[in-house]
């Protein structure tokens, strides 16, 4: 339910707002539940991804304090998976056991196009 032009009025003057306010061009407020669905179709939030997937099986393809201490990106071009490592010593242990993890990887569903792991500082 709108204020009325008084109420308005008020708030302008309490937020230090002039009170010049014409309320015919505005439109009434979206419902959030709305919203909400707009940004599940946009973002395809209910369908799978390699993405997802990655998310969820992080502590599978990465045992120990390796998948706590990283985490993935995204995925360019379809086939190069971005990890953000902030530890160097970390990055260069899993950088030479790419190969292992790599087949990890590509054992999952929907993640079978990933070819190569490219580590970030993060």
């Amino acid at each position: 339910m709108p204020f009325s032009r008084q109420v308005q009025d008020l708030i302008s003057d309490f937020r230090g707002l002039p009170r010049s306010y014409d309320a015919a061009g505005e439109r009434p407020p979206t419902p959030l539940a709305s919203l909400i669905a707009v940004i599940r179709e946009r973002h395809r939030l209910d369908q799978d991804c390699p993405e997802r997937v990655l998310v969820e099986n992080w502590s599978k393809i990465f045992e120990g304090s390796y998948a706590e201490r990283c985490h993935p990106v995204r995925i360019i071009n379809q086939d190069t998976l971005v990890i953000a490592i902030n530890h160097p010593v970390l990055r260069s242990n899993i950088m030479m056991d790419s190969r292992r993890y790599l087949l990890r990887i590509q054992s999952l569903p929907m993640c079978s196009g990933i070819k190569r792991i490219v580590a970030r500082a993060g």
